[in-house]
This record gives C-alpha cells, sequence and structure tokens, in this order.
C-alpha cells in the first residue's frame, strides 16, 4: 500500500492517486499487469549500448537491442486510480524494489553485515545460499499480493499475505490461487485491544488479531524470521499502528527463535556420539538428514525445519518511495511520512543528502563496497533518540535490478530488527 501524497498535512482521503507503474495500463475501471522477471539482472546500460549499431543499405541506422533471458513472470490484477483508502489495489515501485532485493537473496548474493571473531571491524559476507528456500515469510499491507507471491516463487515455503477490506483481500487472493505456499489472512494493524507491553506472546489483539487465525498458521508463523512491509508508509496514523504491530510480532518471533535454538541443541545432545561426530564443525550441512516418518520429539517438528526456524533472528524489509509534499507554512518541500518513519527507528531526516539524491545519476549510485559498508554506521550517526528497533538502510542500487520499472533516488529500502 502506498500514495503518492499520503503523510502530508491536511491529506484529502477522497483524492484519486495513481501509480507510476500503472501509467499507460488499463483504464479507471481496473487492469491486469504482467510482470516479467529476468533471469539475470537487467540494467539499462544494456538498453543504451549501441556500440555494435549499424547502418542499413538506406543509411538508417539499425539499433540492436541485446537478447535477455526471461525468467518467470507474475500477472496481477489490480486497480487504477484509486483513492487513499484503496491504494492497496493498486501496485506501487515499492513492491517491485521488494521483489528484486527477494530474488537477489534467492540468488545466494545478499551481502549481510557481520562481525568476525579476530576483530571489532564490521565487514559484510555474501551467502551462497537460497535464503528463501524453506522459509515462512510473513507480508504486511499485502495489497495485490505481488511481493508475497514472488517470495512463495523463490522458494518460500509458506507465504502469509495479510491486509484488511473484503475487497482488497479477495483480489490479492486472486492474484494468488495458483501459488500453493500463499495464504491469505486478515490483519489489521489498528486493532489494539491488548496493551502494548503484552510482551508478543499471545495469540491474538495488539494489532495482530491473530486469534481468528487457524492454530495451524499461528503455529507455523512462529517459524517466519522475514517480514515484508513494501509501500506501506504513507499515513502517520497507519505508520504509528505498523509499528506497534510490528513490535508485539517481533517480539513473540524472537522469542520463538529463542525457543527453536534451545530444543535444536538438546536435539543435538540427544544424538549418540558415532552421529555427534559425524557432524564435525559444519553443523548445518552435516547434520543426518531424519529418515522418512522420523519426528524430533515434543513438537512434531522435523530436525530440518528446527535447524532452519533457529537460523536466523526475526528481521523486517521495508521497500518504498520517499515522497515529497508542499506544504503550507514550511520553507522547503518535506517528506513527511517518511520522516514519521525514521522517527519511529530513533533516526533525524538527513535532509541534505535526501533532498540530493533524487538528483544523482543511477550510475553514480553504483557505489563502491567501501562506502555501502558504512551505510549502517552512518545511519548509527544519526539516532537522536531511544528506539525499540534498530535499523540499516541498503542502498537500492547495490541490489541487482530483475524487473523493468524506472528506479529513481527517493526508492528507500531498509532492514529493521528490534533492540530490545
Amino acid at each position: 500500500m502506498a500514495a503518492p501524497a499520503a503523510g502530508a498535512p491536511n491529506a484529502d482521503a477522497d483524492e484519486k492517486f495513481l501509480s507510476e507503474v500503472h501509467v499507460g495500463r488499463g483504464d479507471g475501471g481496473g487492469g491486469i499487469s504482467r510482470f516479467e522477471f529476468f533471469a539475470a539482472p537487467w540494467r539499462r546500460d544494456d538498453d543504451d549500448d549501441d556500440a555494435s549499431d549499424d547502418d542499413d543499405d538506406d543509411g538508417d541506422l539499425v539499433v540492436k537491442r541485446k537478447r535477455r533471458r526471461r525468467g518467470s513472470a507474475v500477472t496481477i490484477r489490480h486497480d487504477v486510480d484509486t483513492s487513499l483508502r484503496d491504494v492497496g489495489m493498486q501496485v506501487w515501485r515499492g513492491a517491485l524494489l521488494a521483489c528484486d532485493w527477494l530474488a537477489h537473496v534467492a540468488a545466494g548474493e545478499e551481502r549481510r553485515a557481520a562481525t568476525t571473531t579476530t576483530t571489532t571491524t564490521t565487514t559484510t559476507t555474501t551467502d551462497p545460499r537460497n535464503a528463501m528456500r524453506g522459509a515462512v515469510v510473513l507480508d504486511l499491507g499485502a495489497g495485490t499480493g505481488l511481493t508475497g507471491i514472488v517470495a512463495a516463487r523463490c522458494g518460500a515455503r509458506r507465504v502469509f499475505l495479510t491486509d484488511v477490506g473484503d475487497g482488497v483481500l479477495a483480489n490479492c487472493a486472486r492474484n494468488a490461487r495458483e501459488d500453493g505456499a500463499c495464504v491469505v489472512r486478515e490483519l489489521d494493524w489498528m486493532d489494539d485491544d491488548d496493551d502494548d507491553d503484552d510482551g508478543g506472546g499471545g495469540g491474538g489483539g495488539g494489532g495482530t488479531s491473530l486469534a481468528a487465525w487457524p492454530p495451524e498458521d499461528v503455529d507455523t508463523l512462529d517459524e517466519c524470521r522475514l517480514i515484508v512491509c513494501a509501500d506501506c508508509v504513507y499515513d502517520d496514523a497507519l505508520t504509528d499502528a505498523l509499528f506497534r504491530t510490528l513490535r508485539r510480532l517481533l517480539r513473540r518471533l524472537n522469542a520463538a527463535a529463542t525457543a527453536a535454538a534451545a530444543e535444536g541443541e538438546v536435539l543435538k545432545e540427544r544424538r549418540s556420539p558415532r552421529e555427534r561426530g559425524r557432524m564435525g564443525t559444519s553443523h548445518d550441512e552435516k547434520r543426518r538428514a531424519p529418515r522418512e516418518g522420523e519426528r524430533s520429539p515434543g513438537n512434531g517438528r522435523d530436525h530440518a525445519t528446527i535447524s532452519s526456524a533457529a537460523a536466523s533472528r526475526p528481521r523486517v524489509i521495508f521497500a518504498g518511495e520517499r515522497r515529497v509534499n508542499f506544504a503550507v507554512g514550511d520553507a522547503a518541500p518535506r517528506a513527511h511520512a517518511h520522516e514519521r518513519f525514521l522517527s519511529h527507528l530513533g533516526l533525524a531526516p538527513d535532509a541534505a543528502s535526501f533532498a540530493a539524491a533524487a538528483d544523482v545519476p543511477e550510475a553514480s549510485r553504483r557505489t563502491s563496497d567501501a562506502v555501502s559498508d558504512n551505510v549502517s554506521d552512518a545511519v548509527s550517526d544519526r539516532r537522536t533518540s531511544a528506539s525499540a528497533f534498530r535499523a540499516r538502510r541498503i542502498d537500492p542500487f547495490d541490489v541487482p535490478q530483475r524487473v523493468m520499472y524506472e528506479r529513481g533516488g527517493e526508492l528507500e529500502l531498509w532492514e529493521v530488527t528490534l533492540d530490545e
């Protein structure tokens, strides 16, 4: 969900909005868009490279375009030109950036910050595995379902597509009907029945609405280590509710991850000395695969499931557009919704760098590894207040582009974890 001018003071909820993604597609009554993903990253240079162009017999230029190997395609039904309350029926560029990030992770190309045991210097490493394979993903504000569908096709075992509104949920379910890993569930951030300090251990309330979910879905959700929020930051009240919900969900998932890790250690100790010896130093790679029908004692989950659930700590990926608004009384344009987002992270907006970002050519935005590695340090320096969350800004241009859309300096990509 996203809206071009939302988050600005006195935003008109009845004003119509049109995503740039849908310009030239469909009509006011709705449309169908096909999003094609390339097997290899797409770059604008691929289309602009005319070094091999020739002239024909008449002297006219013959432009030779590079043929690119296409991957998969996702067909999405959507509306266009919607009001603010129905923007979830459109696809926005933040969702496409999130899709690029998911494909980036699935390709084993993600660079994660890590601290080595021999130095205090923070370095980055690349995980060659498909970290999406077998994952459980929670898509908040799923809208049309595009991001969650891509997560499923990248290898996720279960993807919860969540939103509110009968129309949005029905359209999301229709788009995801061919992807068996996806289930559509209602999750209302504004459902604030529980106290904010309930610890997240319960089954519902507090903006999570999990009490209405089937028990088996709630159990599966506890294995979730990735929450995706694409185009969810556009209204101050919804942003506040979203962060309240995230705080409760991350508390719950952190507790589940800790319990899964402890259970994994117990199972390891229950193995015979010979089995533990075969595991060697690479615990995950040499772990004995359970025999057919074999289950771990206690809760019925097998060894591989427990290993996957305990492999990482829960994190949230935010992708969206930083919309600049003009308001009476402001001396300069401001990104009000983005400022609200940063305030929940305890960060002050870096107005100078954000204003300049939109004017920087794409080629210049492909920063060096050294600059990219310092992004998290630069963000830490901007912390102005205590926050329950820790954030790391990811340069969108460090994520290869696999679907064609217009990337600009206003696109934002953040990784957020609970810092409690």
